[in-house]
């Protein structure tokens, strides 16, 4: 007996213990793994239940601490508190409203979940550097959060990952008041009525990813503050929309944002207040809709609509030498544009019938260049109240109309119509 590793006990330990009860209702299991940091002893302990209202407690402290943890059935739960680094929990539930928490502090940590039924959910924490957490869910109604109410920032740390996968009808992802720099937040959705939020997040160098496929999906940003991080919301689908009941809203300096729709009824509200900021959304199908606003200076905002018609795009720029440029293709579109500052430009090319332009530019120097409408039936207003502004481009096809209105010095218009 001398010979066996501590690995070896605890795993004996654990399946002598639980023998007699693990497949029956209403078993605790309890489990607690220590060791001196710096020791780095392997511990495994491994636990299975069957049944209903089962529940397992691990307690994890020090290095290379292992747990695995199965449930099957209704309203079992289990909860692991890991310290340390470089430890490892896995848990699994098979069934019904069953519940896992996993709250982890120290470095270098990874917690894999999977949950496969209904209503079922899923909570992790994480305090350190370099934490990795991964969450599956498959079925309906499920539910991930990083989040806990009442404790502001609970989530804290860099280097943190978080990835969250869920396949079925109604499930949430919640992420809220995260601190940190360098933290991965992704999150991938397939079926209908799926949300994702991701809700005050402060740090720099950041990555978020959201992904929807299916229908009436929503994502959510809100009052997302600092500088380079990066945003990619990805819809695949009917009725999915970015901003919802809001809209979504970024601070910071040098963010990235990407922002594809691909489907029908689809729409993105978005809102972005910093400077040297890139924000473009892309929609490719029918009756979709951007609704982009964005204040500061240096910023870059563009909007391609692409495919068949009645596509709506809204762009809303205040400061200095910010610069915007859309695309619309197909028939029906409509596309307004307001600029307010000095040095700000715009591109815009639209191609199709029944499409209706509206730009207004209030400041110095600003220019509208690239300016191109092909089709039929189209509409273009321009209103420029400042300094040297500039108009060019030309309008092909029939029963065209051009209404352009230039007050101060300097300004160019050019229109051309066929």
């Amino acid at each position: 007996m001398k010979n066996l590793t501590n690995k070896s006990l605890l795993a004996i330990a654990i399946a002598v213990g639980l023998s007699s009860t693990a497949f029956a209702d209403g078993n605790s299991a309890h489990v607690e793994q220590v060791s001196a940091m710096g020791t780095a002893t392997e511990q495994v302990a491994i636990v299975a239940q069957a049944g209903v209202a089962n529940s397992a407690q691990v307690t994890q402290v020090g290095e290379a601490q292992r747990v695995d943890v199965s449930q099957q059935g209704l309203f079992s739960s289990s909860q692991v508190n890991s310290a340390g680094i470089a430890n490892r929990v896995a848990i699994s539930q098979v069934g019904e409203s069953n519940f896992i928490e996993i709250d982890v502090s120290g470095v270098n940590n990874l917690s894999e979940t999977s949950q496969d039924g209904l209503y079922n959910a899923a909570a992790f924490y994480v305090e350190g550097e370099g934490n990795r957490g991964y969450i599956k869910q498959s079925g309906e109604g499920n539910y991930a959060v990083m989040y806990e109410e009442g404790s502001p920032y609970r989530n804290q740390g860099n280097g943190n990952v978080l990835d969250v996968a869920q396949d079925g009808l109604g499930n949430y992802s919640l992420a809220k008041n995260i601190v940190g720099d360098s933290n991965s937040f992704v999150v991938t959705q397939s079926g209908s009525f799926n949300q994702t939020e991701l809700t005050n997040l402060e740090g720099s160098g950041n990555y978020v990813e959201m992904t929807q496929n299916g229908e009436g999906n929503m994502s959510r940003l809100d009052m997302a503050a600092g500088d380079a991080n990066s945003f990619n919301v990805m819809q695949d689908g009917v009725d999915n929309v970015v901003g919802a009941p809001n809209v979504a809203l970024l601070r910071g300096y040098a963010n990235d944002v990407d922002v594809w729709q691909v489907g029908e009824a689809n729409g993105n509200n978005l809102a972005v207040i910093g400077d040297a900021n890139r924000v473009e959304n892309y929609q490719g199908g029918v009756a979709n809709q951007a609704n982009i606003a964005v204040t500061g200076s240096d910023n870059y905002v563009g909007v391609g609509q692409y495919r068949e018609g009645r596509n709506q795009t809204s762009v809303a720029v205040l400061g200095e030498n910010n610069y915007a440029i859309t695309w619309a293709f197909g028939s029906e579109n409509q596309v307004a544009i307001g600029q307010v500052g000095e040095l700000n430009m715009v591109q815009l090319l639209v191609d199709g019938a029944n499409n209706q332009v509206n730009l207004a530019q209030m400041g110095t120097g600003n220019g509208v260049d690239m300016f191109e409408v092909d089709g039929r039936d189209n509409y273009l207003e321009l209103s420029q109240v400042g300094n040297g502004n500039m108009l060019n481009g030309s309008q092909a096809g029939s029963l065209n109309a051009a209404v352009v209105t230039q007050v101060g010095e300097g300004n160019v218009a050019t229109i051309t119509q066929n």
